[in-house]
């Protein structure tokens, strides 16, 4: 499974754009939401001008010389079938009345063996792949498995790891770091399952929907704290989900439960796909 950093976006912009950009283009156009991200790395490049598609759009409103590009180049991070692409090329169109040989639509990663509909796509990468600025938002996650604590939320600082009171208000009070837009498929947490109803909560107050809360049967922190080999736990637990990715913030963890498991794990303390 490939994954893409927010820096290798960036040096396949720097590397591959140069040769295949057109020299007459004098505004950038981003398709949101991802598109945008790849939309203002060509702009700083290139000293350009550039929107979001709703940001030209309200500008195409207000004629006049110096608001009414010659040539748009209309950017999104991928494309697979290019349906998002044709569609915003389209409003485009329509709302300006321009012809469409003056807008060119750009796809930072493509699909091997295919355009779509795009026309220039800089690298292709196979599927499935993830990026790291919109996995959270990819429907891949209703098959994946999450940890809890160090990816939806915070890790408990010691203190707060009493397995009592203090433990009790980080389960309530801690924030999220992320909340995903899409279902996942199951959380898969070393927390007890005495904790469930407190975790439950929390995670019903901030909208994260899940399939399944897998949680540990063991009755006490301290019964817990010998378990050296949680991540057994965690292989087990995602060997009877089916699921196809494990997202895990330890390093140790991560590793493990790619090697015990013979599939992908996004490590995300270390911004990396661990695959077996």
């Amino acid at each position: 499974m490939d994954y893409k950093t927010v820096a290798d976006l960036a040096e396949c912009i720097r590397t591959r754009l140069p040769e295949k950009m057109p020299g007459d283009v004098d505004l950038i156009v981003g398709i949101p939401p991802s598109g945008t991200i790849a939309a203002n790395l060509i702009s700083l490049r290139l000293n350009r001008r550039v929107l979001d598609v709703d940001g030209y759009l309200a500008a195409s409103k207000r004629k006049g010389p110096k608001s009414d590009p010659k040539h748009i180049l209309l950017v999104d991070d991928s494309v697979t079938t290019g349906l998002r692409c044709e569609t915003a090329k389209k409003t485009l169109i329509v709302a300006t009345e321009r012809a469409g040989d003056r807008i060119t639509s750009l796809a930072v990663y493509g699909v091997p063996g295919a355009s779509g509909g795009c026309d220039i796509t800089l690298e292709d990468v196979p599927l499935p792949r993830l990026f790291e600025w919109s996995y959270m938002h990819h429907a891949l996650l209703a098959d994946s498995c999450l940890c809890l604590d160090g990816v939806l939320c915070s890790e408990p600082r010691t203190a707060e790891s009493d397995d009592g009171g203090h433990y009790r208000k980080f389960l309530k009070t801690t924030p999220p770091l992320i909340i995903p837009s899409v279902e996942i498929g199951a959380i898969i947490t070393c927390r007890l399952e005495k904790y469930r109803s407190l975790t439950e909560d929390w995670l019903h107050r901030h909208g994260i929907r899940y399939r399944n809360l897998i949680m540990m049967e063991t009755l006490t922190k301290t019964t817990k704290t010998v378990l050296s080999n949680r991540w057994q736990f965690k292989v087990n637990a995602f060997k009877r989900t089916a699921g196809r990715l494990f997202i895990e913030n330890d390093p140790v963890q991560a590793k493990a439960i790619a090697q015990q498991s013979l599939l992908p794990v996004l490590c995300v303390s270390l911004n990396k796909m661990i695959d077996p």
